[in-house]
């Protein structure tokens, strides 16, 4: 992995060096729950999760019962 520095970047993508470096500390202490698959969900995301299901539950049932 080539490892570039923010001047770089921000040549790079023509943009500020400001912009680059206010985004890369929130992102290096985040990146390992942004990158994990087993990270803790908050309730609001669980909860949504959990609505989610039941709406496509609700649909397939609704669908079975036209079917049939």
């Amino acid at each position: 992995m080539e490892e570039k520095t923010i001047q770089q970047i921000a040549t790079e993508y023509d943009i500020q060096p400001v912009p680059v470096s206010d985004w890369k500390e929130p992102m290096m202490v985040r990146m390992p729950e942004v990158f994990s698959s087993g990270r803790a969900k908050s309730p609001e995301e669980q909860y949504e999760r959990e609505i989610a299901q039941l709406h496509a539950k609700i649909r397939q049932q609704a669908v079975e019962i036209h079917f049939f």
